[in-house]
């Protein structure tokens, strides 16, 4: 494997894992929001429902 093969591979890796710390940043900062608002109890109402 030759080293533009390699680059090739690696930008091709790097794309998936942006795309994953971007969502769980997002996330996150979501959950933290909704913390300090009244509306936490249904988001753990609602997250132990998909947990059953």
């Amino acid at each position: 494997m030759d080293w533009t093969q390699e680059l090739n591979l690696i930008g091709r890796l790097w794309r998936p894992v942006v795309e994953i710390l971007v969502l769980a940043v997002g996330i996150y900062y979501a959950f933290t929001f909704l913390q300090r608002t009244r509306g936490w109890p249904v988001v753990v109402g609602f997250l132990v429902l998909l947990a059953l």
